[in-house]
């Protein structure tokens, strides 16, 4: 018996820019934008707002995506969950959603200021 070829998802949530598997908006980790771009993005905003420099505000957003990684592990022993690793591409998305929230805020400043 064959089994009847899947149609192709050709929608925007299931793009393979970046290779197998990875998806460019999705609900997880293992594509370049999810659910908690939005919570990196608000970072970057509030960070501007209360005052972390932008390079600080780059450090911590890269410093993060360096150790979520074994954040997501001890996580995994302690609750015993399943949970899945970053995709790279994803990390790179974080951090620059960090610097678009900052940038948004540090803009608005600037245009407030000329008024």
């Amino acid at each position: 018996m064959q089994h009847p070829i899947p149609k192709e998802d050709k929608s925007l949530t299931n793009v393979k820019l970046f290779g197998p598997g990875v998806r460019l908006f999705g609900p997880s980790d293992r594509s370049v934008f999810d659910p908690y771009s939005l919570v990196h993005f608000s970072y970057g905003y509030f960070a501007a707002r209360y005052g972390l420099t932008f390079q600080q505000t780059v450090l911590l957003s890269v410093v993060y995506e360096l150790i979520e990684d074994n954040i997501v592990e001890l996580m995994q022993r302690a609750h015993q969950d399943v949970w899945e690793k970053e995709d790279k591409y994803n990390a790179l998305a974080d951090v620059l959603m960090a610097i678009l929230g900052y940038s948004l805020y540090d803009y608005n400043k600037f245009n407030r200021s000329k008024q």
